[in-house]
């Protein structure tokens, strides 16, 4: 994870869908987030990271399946680095925020560059640890959640 990403559920997709959006949002560091807007660029160009998401709609927790999903590639993640920058588990699964990347690359790289690092990428199921919880779901069944969502919309409209 790399950038000055405090997750909130104020104005999440989480939020929104519990019907709480009345609570404000977060003000953002402008500058930091520039800065990592920065870093990610010039690391791409450099050739220094194998990917790179930003952490938006849905937060850390959808950032990571569409990760997954796109590169056919699980992950093993551990959210305890944002849980001792003092967020719960949810916050750190569903919050958004600004100036949050996931990136995966070798790990001397990642480090040169700033990035906390969460886990791992490999095998065949996503796999969160949020403090005392987790989860692990199959990669083929997040993606065939994923690829059945537009079909599911349509029949409900």
């Amino acid at each position: 994870l790399l950038g000055p990403f405090s997750p909130s559920l104020a104005g999440s997709e989480l939020a929104k869908q519990r019907g709480e959006l009345d609570a404000g949002l977060p003000r953002p560091d402008v500058a930091a987030v520039a800065a990592a807007c920065a870093v990610v660029r010039d690391a791409v160009r450099a050739g220094a990271l194998a990917s790179a998401h930003d952490v938006s709609d849905g937060g850390l927790a959808c950032a990571l399946a569409e990760c997954a999903i796109g590169a056919g590639l699980g992950c093993k993640v551990d959210l305890q680095p944002l849980r001792e920058r003092g967020c719960s588990p949810e916050e750190a699964l569903f919050g958004e925020g600004s100036g949050g990347f996931l990136v995966s690359g070798e790990r001397a790289a990642l480090e040169a560059i700033g990035a906390v690092h969460l886990g791992a990428v490999g095998g065949g199921a996503i796999e969160i640890a949020a403090g005392d919880r987790g989860v692990s779901l199959p990669l083929a069944d997040a993606e065939r959640a994923w690829r059945s969502l537009g079909e599911r919309v349509e029949r409900s409209a």
